[in-house]
């Protein structure tokens, strides 16, 4: 099962017809209700949308404030959608998705012993589609 950290990019996938990949390999997407609320209107409308295919689940999870208690999180600098992702993700042994450059939420994600993928590497591994990978590896290029 797998977790975005930015659900854009989840959205992005779909529209570029990625998901179908994904969907055909019977991988999960699960999407967190409270970290969806992070996002405006538009997104939450198409995560909806998403979800009435097999690919995709929005997902609540209990027990929240059991998790923010036993790891010390109470008073912690990230969000609650954020955290509430990781509480899903570390409850149903989940992969988050997240970018490189997200350093101080990977590192919470490995304290959590959270396993986690980067956007190449998701991309690389899970979708294998390689037109997609050189249409990735051009734009990178180009903003680089």
């Amino acid at each position: 099962m797998f977790f975005f950290y930015d659900i854009e990019y989840l959205c992005w996938l779909n529209s570029l017809k990625q998901l179908d990949l994904i969907e055909e390999d019977g991988l999960k997407i699960l999407v967190p209700e409270m970290h969806l609320q992070n996002y405006g209107l538009a997104i939450r409308m198409q995560i909806q949308a998403i979800s009435n295919r097999k690919v995709l689940d929005i997902v609540d999870c209990d027990g929240f404030y059991d998790f923010l208690t036993q790891y010390d999180l109470l008073d912690s600098i990230y969000g609650k959608g954020f955290l509430f992702l990781l509480h899903c993700a570390k409850q149903k042994n989940g992969i988050v998705i997240i970018g490189d450059d997200r350093k101080s939420q990977l590192q919470l994600c490995s304290n959590l012993e959270i396993s986690t993928l980067s956007i190449a590497e998701f991309s690389r591994n899970v979708i294998r589609n390689k037109d997609y990978l050189v249409f990735i590896n051009k734009i990178r290029s180009e903003m680089l």
